[in-house]
């Protein structure tokens, strides 16, 4: 079994890619995810690749302004937000953890022993 648009619905439930055909979703899991998810998974390849494609979808959604990391510092009277910007070999876990889906991806990586046999959920 591979990851699918349903796979990309199922775990969206803010409805927030409702609009979005399934031809697309298809496409960013195949030409998009399933490049970055690796082989690593096991089991859990597939949640791993629908949680990736969730997470580009959601990136592209905010567009390319979006920030990407945690907020450091606040001003009100200005309206001025800093973000912490991607840096060093965390590049990849800062971007990751800008949508909850990147987060839930970063959670079930953490689970994944570094043994071939790797057991989902």
């Amino acid at each position: 079994m591979a990851a699918t648009p349903e796979m990309v619905h199922k775990i969206d439930l803010a409805g927030e890619f409702s609009g979005i055909s399934d031809d697309i979703i298809q496409c960013i899991i195949d030409d998009d995810a399933v490049p970055r998810v690796g082989e690593i998974w096991g089991d859990c390849r597939d949640q791993a690749t629908a949680l990736m494609a969730a997470h580009i979808l959601a990136r592209r959604l905010k567009g390319s302004s979006a920030p990407a990391g945690p907020v450091v510092s606040q001003s009100a009277g200005g309206l001025s937000r800093t973000y912490a910007g991607p840096s060093g070999p965390g590049i990849s876990d800062n971007l990751l953890m800008s949508t909850t889906y990147g987060q839930d991806y970063l959670a079930l990586a953490a689970k994944i022993p570094t043994t071939p046999l790797t057991l989902c959920g």
